[in-house]
């Protein structure tokens, strides 16, 4: 292979590795699992340290994993997804490596579908909740390190929580109603002053970056002093729902996992340039 062959074969080779590395998940599941309880052996997807298991550290009284997953349009999916129908006070949780996160002047993606399928206002989905809180107790929704994320409540939407605080925003879910949910914690080297943006139903474009001004956008937390290391689902006893494609990443293209067309494309004309040059004969 002369000099230009091996400048073309570098060049396609890189193509193929930038297009290989687009999307950098930090904790991903679809719940690609058989149908029924959460029994402590649902430990599939990417990131995750430990299966699935009852809010209680139990395998009693679990919410459980359906077969037929939510869908949102452009958005890939898999498997089943984590559901309560039972009007009971259920949870699960997993913990993931939280290694690393939380920096000051950091940020951290998260995306997950979400069915609210009853009128009850209690069902939430945490990301970083401390792995030793009971998802069962009362009053969970504000403890302290139970977590970041969302709740549906009724008329007054979207709760973003933490250490006893909970802001309601103007989003109110429609019931019975697929919404893919995608978020944006900022931490911040200013006390108390995390932040939370929340935006429902966005538009999925790599190429246009979300707008902050559209988003539900909550702040004064102090988030870093309890980053805790699980993913929880709690269900109040009231509430039923579907949560399913639950992802964390450093960007929002990880956590739509939506390559852009042109990265097939430069992954394509890599791949055909290597195949063009194995074929050339050498000179």
């Amino acid at each position: 292979m002369n000099t230009l062959s091996k400048k073309f074969a570098l060049a396609a080779l890189t193509l193929v590795a930038a297009a290989s590395s687009q999307a950098a998940l930090l904790f991903y599941d679809g719940f690609n699992y058989a149908a029924g309880s959460i029994n402590g052996t649902q430990n599939g997807g990417i990131g995750g340290l430990t299966a699935w298991v009852e809010g209680e550290g139990t395998v009693t009284n679990d919410p459980t994993i359906v077969s037929s997953g939510l869908t949102a349009p452009g958005l890939s999916t898999i498997g089943g997804a984590l559901s309560d129908t039972t009007s009971s006070s259920l949870g699960a949780r997993r913990t993931f490596d939280n290694t690393g996160l939380g920096a000051d002047g950091t940020s951290v993606w998260f995306s997950a579908l979400y069915n609210h399928t009853s009128a009850g206002s209690d069902f939430r989905l945490k990301l970083f909740a401390d792995s030793s809180i009971s998802l069962g107790t009362s009053g969970y929704a504000t403890a302290a390190n139970s977590g970041i994320g969302f709740n549906f409540t009724g008329g007054t939407g979207l709760r973003v929580e933490n250490q006893n605080v909970q802001i309601g925003t103007a989003t109110a879910l429609a019931v019975n109603t697929v919404h893919l949910v995608v978020g944006r914690i900022d931490f911040s080297d200013t006390s108390n002053a995390d932040r939370v943006l929340l935006w429902v139903n966005p538009t999925i474009s790599l190429t246009a970056p979300l707008d902050a001004a559209a988003a539900q956008n909550v702040t004064g937390f102090n988030l870093q002093a309890t980053l805790g290391n699980a993913v929880a689902a709690r269900w109040g006893g009231a509430g039923t729902g579907i949560i399913d494609e639950i992802r964390l990443g450093n960007t929002f293209g990880d956590v739509v996992a939506i390559p852009e067309p042109s990265t097939y494309a430069l992954l394509l004309g890599g791949l055909g340039a290597l195949v063009w040059l194995r074929r050339r004969p050498a000179s």
